[in-house]
């Protein structure tokens, strides 16, 4: 395994994804990453997933659209945690 603060070549080593890596080809930590898309908004569990848009340069605000609900990330949570989370109401058909 790859330690934290090697310089790695992108195809040399197959275990690496080009999403674990930062622009200095520096091997990113779960955190790092997972703090990198949140400040991008994008889902901080699967980095795939924009839930939140930048508005007035600083702040993030929440999207609700098919793959996200007032900011959470449909594709990782169900429909259920994520009301749970927001301390909605939860119907069983959901």
């Amino acid at each position: 395994m790859a330690a934290r603060n090697s310089r790695l070549p992108a195809g040399d080593h197959p275990g690496i994804m080009p999403s674990d890596l930062d622009r200095g080809l520096h091997v990113m930590t779960p955190a790092e990453k997972a703090a990198k898309w949140k400040k991008q908004g994008l889902c901080h569990k699967c980095g795939l997933v924009q839930t939140h848009r930048r508005e007035f340069k600083i702040r993030l605000k929440a999207l609700t659209n098919d793959q996200v609900y007032k900011g959470i990330c449909l594709r990782c949570h169900s429909i259920t945690e994520a009301k749970t989370r927001l301390n909605e109401q939860v119907n069983w058909g959901d």
